[in-house]
């Protein structure tokens, strides 16, 4: 390429990066547009810096941001104003988001302060107003607001859940002033006390196929258990209690969940090894569908060889050539199903007074599904598409073992409890 050439192609790259950059440029300037003419003051300033950084003697980008910037602190101090009117219990989490917005907004537009008009060359300074100072007072007095409501729950009761939710606000007040007070302190200790132990009884089988498949439920209490224990979000919050002494206090006290007992009686379950909770549970129903078989009919047609035929030519000689034809091939196509579905029931208890404190219902299914072929009344296979031709070459195939497919919906019922459990935890 010659020099002349070189310099010609760079310059046409230059003119259409160019060219690229103001499209980008206008496009963000209408979405600016836009947002200002709907209201969202916020997305009008952010996207109109953004054309301004891109390129900041941007006429049109510089007269909607001097007109969206003192209106959208007008509309944060009017929300101020509100919110000492009304004065909601989270009036200090409120005023803090404003006055964070409020400084960010200057923030953004100090970076193009000032604004130069490409026309007249005339300097257009931003008003700013000390907004960081009211966001520090403000912040000391949402710590404040969230380390008292912390000491007010716990002064409450010293449950776990109490000092769960006292913990929260403690980490609150944290968050706005960090070292603020003692909060560092009582939260670790409001977070260690925090975690319940919660025993896991055995399931019930309420099913009436104990004969057919055996213990189901000391699998799924074992699997409930281990991925309780394995599970970091409910490892968290609970401490898990074995199965089997919870299994022998249980048939010690003749516990069940309709036989609440007396705050501070003094039974086995208020002091077994510092329970707060015990979960215990029923296989409801267990459906199990066996195969069936459904099929579809497919026919495929191509234009092939089907066979040969002599003639004779012009001079008198006889050959033989290939017969071409229509050629159809029938073939179905067989879909074998196989399913169990499992439902079951379980609560948590609370030891010392035998009130359900959470329960729900689980379903699970484990659906076996497969398929294949086979050509029908001895067709010409040549005419089938490569898809077809491997569907009718698989064998018939079989579902898992009937136990087999049981113990995998087990599987999947303990994760639909587990994540019951996590939701629960967590609220």
């Amino acid at each position: 390429m010659t020099l002349l050439k070189r310099i010609l192609t760079a310059g046409l790259i230059t003119l259409m990066l160019a060219g690229m950059g103001c499209s980008k440029n206008a496009s963000l300037y209408r979405q600016a547009a836009k947002h200002y003419r709907r209201g969202e003051l916020e997305a009008a300033l952010n996207t109109s810096v953004q054309v301004l950084q891109n390129k900041p003697s941007y006429a049109k980008a510089q007269k909607l941001l001097k007109k969206a910037y003192p209106e959208l602190l007008a509309l944060s101090e009017e929300r101020l104003q509100q919110l000492d009117a009304e004065t909601p219990e989270d009036l200090w989490d409120q005023k803090v988001q404003v006055y964070s917005q409020l400084v960010e907004y200057q923030e953004l537009v100090k970076e193009l302060d000032p604004l130069v008009d490409p026309k007249t060359g005339e300097k257009h300074s931003f008003e700013y107003r000390d907004y960081q100072d009211k966001l520090n007072q403000n912040k000391l007095s949402a710590a404040e607001y969230h380390y008292q409501k912390g000491l007010a729950i716990l002064a409450l009761s010293d449950a776990p859940d109490s000092q769960r939710r006292a913990a929260k606000e403690f980490q609150e007040a944290l968050n706005y002033v960090p070292n603020y007070r003692d909060a560092a302190q009582l939260f670790t200790q409001a977070r260690e006390l925090s975690t319940k132990r919660v025993a896991v009884a055995v399931f019930e089988d309420k099913s009436g196929t104990r004969s057919r498949y055996g213990s189901l439920i000391d699998l799924l209490t074992d699997t409930i258990i281990a991925k309780l224990v394995q599970d970091p979000v409910v490892r968290e919050y609970w401490d898990i209690v074995s199965r089997d002494q919870i299994s022998a206090l249980l048939e010690e006290q003749q516990y069940g969940e309709n036989q609440p007992q007396e705050p501070d009686s003094g039974t086995g379950l208020d002091r077994f090894l510092g329970a707060h909770e015990i979960m215990t549970g029923k296989i409801i129903q267990v459906n199990y569908v066996p195969e069936r078989i459904s099929e579809l009919e497919f026919k495929e047609t191509k234009y092939m060889v089907t066979g040969k035929e002599q003639y004779t030519t012009d001079k008198g000689k006889v050959r033989e050539r290939e017969v071409k034809g229509d050629v159809t091939c029938t073939w179905k196509k067989y879909t074998k199903t196989a399913s169990v579905r499992i439902t079951a029931a379980f609560s948590l208890i609370e030891v010392k007074t035998g009130v359900m404190q959470h329960g729900d219902t689980v379903t699970a299914e484990f659906a076996w599904s497969d398929d294949w072929g086979r050509v029908v009344n001895g067709g010409d296979e040549r005419v089938l598409a490569k898809e077809s031709l491997e569907m009718i070459r698989r064998p018939e195939p079989f579902p898992p073992p009937e136990l087999d497919m049981v113990n995998l919906a087990l599987n999947k019922l303990s994760d639909e409890i587990l994540a019951k459990v996590r939701e629960h935890v967590q609220k």
